[in-house]
């Protein structure tokens, strides 16, 4: 789906009117005005926060379940700052979403160095657990 949008996007972009669009794709004028115009929309908000964009659904939905927050996206240092071992008791936030997200703290500059904050995370966990 967002490649058909990346599509019409460009198509526009390059002098395209939405009838020859539409007749790229087999749908109507209307539709593909309405596609270019949810393109337009998605690459705005890709521009206003990139964070967001590079997460996967599965991390996002993680997230959100946990902060109780549909904007924690804005704000990643909040993510970096609960920790490995908080996130990881988020149902459905496994290691693979955990590594991910550390790799993403990390790419964007909120976190130093990812397997360390990981490793941190599990010494705290494994502490929690002696007690």
């Amino acid at each position: 789906m967002k490649e058909r949008l990346l599509n019409i996007h460009k198509l526009r972009k390059e002098g395209k009117t939405f009838s020859q669009i539409g007749k790229i794709f087999g749908f109507s004028k209307s539709n593909a005005s309405y596609l270019y115009l949810k393109a337009e929309r998605l690459e705005k908000e890709k521009n206003e926060n990139p964070f967001k964009f590079s997460l996967s659904v599965r991390t996002k939905n993680c997230l959100i379940n946990y902060f109780n927050d549909n904007s924690i996206y804005y704000d990643p240092q909040r993510i970096a700052e609960t920790g490995y071992a908080k996130l990881s008791r988020t149902k459905n936030m496994g290691h693979k979403s955990l590594i991910e997200l550390s790799q993403k703290l990390q790419e964007f500059g909120y976190i130093k160095n990812a397997a360390r904050w990981i490793e941190k995370g599990v010494k705290n966990l494994r502490e929690e657990r002696k007690k």
